[in-house]
């Protein structure tokens, strides 16, 4: 289903997928290295990236 998802997203122009997995999970997080996925980081020196977020 992941590759479906990435093909259309291809074709609407899109450049990444993008996805969050609670660090605890390791039996999502290996499927979906199994499908590409990998943490990101937006600069190697700083470290991988967070999502954060704020309850109203």
């Amino acid at each position: 289903m992941l590759d479906l998802v990435a093909r259309e997203a291809k074709n609407r122009g899109c450049c990444k997928l993008t996805l969050e997995v609670l660090e605890k999970n390791l039996p999502a997080q290996i499927a979906y290295r199994k499908c590409g996925f990998r943490p990101y980081a937006l600069d190697e020196e700083y470290g991988q990236a967070e999502f954060w977020q704020r309850y109203l």
